[in-house]
């Protein structure tokens, strides 16, 4: 049990990392990476949540 969290949260950490590299890649001044308004940091913690419940699905079909 504490195998499979661990590995959904480095997939999870991973998805959003890899969301941020293709953000900036677009966007120099990218939302994701400036938290001075609450908007961005929502954004951000709604793309974590999405990345956590992609990476529950994909180790729950393994």
């Amino acid at each position: 049990m504490l195998k499979k969290t661990i590995l959904i949260l480095y997939e999870s950490i991973k998805t959003y990392l890899a969301i941020i590299g293709i953000d900036f890649l677009f966007n120099r001044k990218s939302i994701l990476l400036s938290f001075d308004d609450i908007k961005s940091v929502l954004f951000s913690v709604l793309i974590i949540i999405f990345a956590i419940l992609i990476n529950i699905r994909k180790i729950k079909e393994k």
